[in-house]
Formats: C-alpha cells, structure tokens, sequence
C-alpha cells in the first residue's frame, strides 16, 4: 500500500492509491520491463439487511465485529434533502436507530458516515455503485448498498407509516464473487497513448482485500473510542500482488523447472514439467 497519506475530515488518514491511470510505456523499439497488476479476488464480505417488509438485501461491509440488530426504527430524512443526505442531522430525531442516507452520485460516503455516528445513530446504510472505502474505515456498524437496492429500502422508507429493520447482521464472507480475476481500480493499467499495441499490465497477481500479517502493536482502525490491534488485516495494493508473484516463481523454479535461474526472463515449452 502506499506510505502517502492526505487527511480526511482531520480523523482519518486514507492511502492516495485510489484511482485508475494509464502507464507510460516506451516506444516498442525500446525493451520494456514485465509489469505487474493487482487483481481482485472471489471473496466479498458483507452486512445483510432485512426489512420490516421482508425484503433482504446485502452490501458491502468490513466491520469487524458480528453485531446483530434486531426490530430497530429505520429513519430517513424524507422531505428535507439535507437530512436525506445525512447532512446536519438532528441527534433527538436518529438517536439509537437506523439511518439510511440517500446518495446523488456525488456524495462523499466517508462523511456521511462520521456524521451518522456523531449524531448517535446505532447503524447507518449508505448508497453507492463504487464503495472506494478501506476496511478500516468501517469503524461504525455500516453497510453500502448497490443503488438499485438502496432505491427499494429509499422506497419502503418513503411508503411504510413505521419503517423497521427486522434483522442486521455484519462480518459475512461471500465466495465466488463475479467477475474475478479483474484488474483493480487502483492499479495500473495500459495501453500506451503513443503505442496503443503495447498492452500493460503483462500479468496479473491477487492484491485486493488480502488477509496480510500486521504490525500487532500498531493500532488498524477505531472502533468507538477504542483503538483495535490486529495481528491480520485486510490490505490492498500491488505490494499485495508482488508476494504472490515471487512466490509462484520460486516455486516454479526450484520445483517445476530447475533449470531456469532467477536470471532467467522468458520460458519456452520445454521449460515446464
């Protein structure tokens, strides 16, 4: 992962590895170096949520702890934009429920979030197509929504006299995730403007919510006013990607082909088993 760092909201610090972009490749006359990608893997990990209508839908979650809700008041700002945006939100109107904030394409999910928690809300459930959060962001009980989900609990929250969250449930991992392998948003990917026949990257290695060793005395993330330690987390980066890499080829040396060394660049047929 990367060691830059920016302040967000003066209360969490966010890796700047974040957004797609196109590699300068050289000009094809010139050898280019092999470059590595991450990509994602078939695991997700999600919160189910299921409505006083019975609808059930799943989002993406990283909070850690299995926390069940159960027969909770789900509030939503109905009428007033601001509130529907989980700007500003009166403490006397969310305390202790659960509050699902509405989602114009360009709201800063983050925000929302810390101010759902400083308002005294026990759960919030957000909306977005592309949930750019770092697990350890989820210090609060949450859940990202798809759109198309969160427009169905936006309407039965709008409709019901008395909306509800039946059942809550966090920490749930998914498997056999679609579509995986793919190259991750944060990585770095081709082709060349200059040179559109030059594909990059030339391989890919999983690098996207990797189980990693941690420093254990370091604290990951804040839950409350606790800060939590970990001897595991999930990491996301290249550097994440590279570990597989090299390992593939040592094994692929020492065990499949001995006759190549670390030297080596290319293989042919006859250089497998």
């Amino acid at each position: 992962m990367s060691k830059e760092y920016m302040d967000i909201n003066k209360r969490l610090r966010v890796p700047m590895n974040s957004r797609p972009k196109l590699i300068q490749i050289p000009s094809p006359h010139v050898q280019s170096p092999e470059s590595l990608g991450a990509s994602t893997i078939d695991r997700s990990f999600v919160g189910k949520l299921k409505l006083g209508n019975g609808f059930s839908f799943e989002g993406t979650s990283y909070f850690p702890q299995s926390v069940l809700v159960s027969d909770a008041l789900l509030y939503y700002g109905k009428g007033n934009v601001t509130k529907a945006m989980c700007q500003k939100l009166d403490t006397k109107e969310v305390s202790g429920k659960v509050v699902f904030c509405d989602n114009n394409n360009s709201s800063d999910i983050l925000g929302q979030i810390i101010e759902v928690q400083g308002a005294g809300a026990s759960v919030g459930i957000f909306v977005t197509e592309m949930p750019d959060l770092e697990p350890f962001m989820y210090s609060f009980p949450s859940t990202i929504l798809k759109n198309g989900s969160g427009t169905r609990v936006k309407d039965y929250t709008t409709g019901a006299s008395k909306a509800t969250v039946k059942s809550m449930r966090f920490a749930i991992t998914r498997l056999g995730t679609k579509h995986a392998p793919q190259v991750a948003k944060f990585s770095s990917r081709g082709p060349n403007p200059v040179s559109p026949g030059i594909l990059k990257p030339d391989i890919l290695a999983p690098g996207v919510d990797i189980l990693a060793a941690y420093v254990p005395n370091r604290p990951f993330m804040e839950e409350g006013a606790y800060k939590l330690t970990t001897d595991y987390a999930l990491l996301s980066g290249t550097s994440m990607a590279a570990p597989h890499l090299a390992g593939a080829a040592a094994l692929l040396i020492e065990g499949c082909s001995p006759r190549l060394d670390p030297g080596s660049n290319t293989l042919s047929s006859d250089d497998y088993c």
